[in-house]
């Protein structure tokens, strides 16, 4: 978070999200998970024992090249098809609708068997929106107070 003051206003503007780093779940994180069916490879993009993360961008590449892209879900599965005589070599992750490129994780030969492989987001901050991009406070004395067009309004005074 940056400030700046000019002609009486504070002008609060918020800091970049930062990129998120995805990694792999923890061989304990998959609880009762089953192999995939042939033919689907499946990502799973969350918090393990927490939650899902949707909107997730994977990308699936096979040792022979093929790729499938596909977005997560609600539920944060990412499922494509594969024909059942490729391997899964390695996953791209990026959030969807982000110009980045994306982060490239290796699949492990044992989630590649399966199929089914778990990732998630070391640095949650990263993708937490912030509650705003820019606000504006009127330096009233030794108040500030904050006005915005779509309703909020607030006044901060500084401790005695």
């Amino acid at each position: 978070m940056t400030w700046t003051l000019k002609d009486g206003k504070v002008t609060l503007t918020s800091a970049a999200q930062g990129k998120p780093d995805f990694k792999l779940f923890d061989d304990d994180d998959y609880g009762k998970t089953k192999p995939a069916e042939a033919g689907l490879w499946i990502a799973i993009v969350g918090f393990p024992h927490q939650g899902p993360l949707p909107d997730v961008e994977v990308c699936f590449e096979s040792n022979s090249g093929k790729t499938a892209t596909a977005v997560s879900k609600g539920n944060g599965d990412t499922i494509v098809n594969m024909p059942a005589g490729e391997q899964w070599k390695r996953a791209g992750l990026r959030m969807k609708g982000s110009k980045e490129p994306y982060q490239w994780i290796a699949v492990p030969p044992t989630r590649a068997k399966t199929r089914l492989a778990g990732f998630t987001v070391s640095n949650p901050q990263a993708i937490i929106p912030s509650a705003f991009k820019t606000m504006m406070l009127t330096v009233e004395g030794r108040q500030l107070r904050a006005a915005d067009p779509n309703g909020f309004s607030g006044t901060y005074e500084k401790a005695k």
